[in-house]
């Protein structure tokens, strides 16, 4: 059995399927765009943002929802259709 994360997803497990990721989690980034275009992965001038609302898929089985919805914490009531059919 795969263990609990303790980094970037620490408190996140997929509600539906159980798995601890890795998941797909729609990210605010901020780097700097030049005329010319801009110098990314390289650059390392960037800052990389997710919050509770972000949205989030498990790789998984597909279920998809928010960041909040990964919580560990989070009840599993609500979650008895399968999401592949919503």
């Amino acid at each position: 059995m795969v263990k609990p994360n303790k980094d970037h997803l620490e408190g996140m497990r997929c509600q539906w399927c159980g798995s601890y990721g890795p998941f797909n989690i729609t990210v605010r980034l901020t780097i700097p765009i030049y005329d010319e275009g801009f110098d990314f992965p390289r650059s390392e001038d960037h800052t990389i943002y997710w919050d509770e609302d972000s949205p989030c898929q498990c790789n998984e089985c597909d279920y998809d929802g928010n960041v909040h919805d990964f919580n560990v914490a989070v009840e599993t009531e609500g979650h008895d259709e399968d999401p592949s059919s919503t």
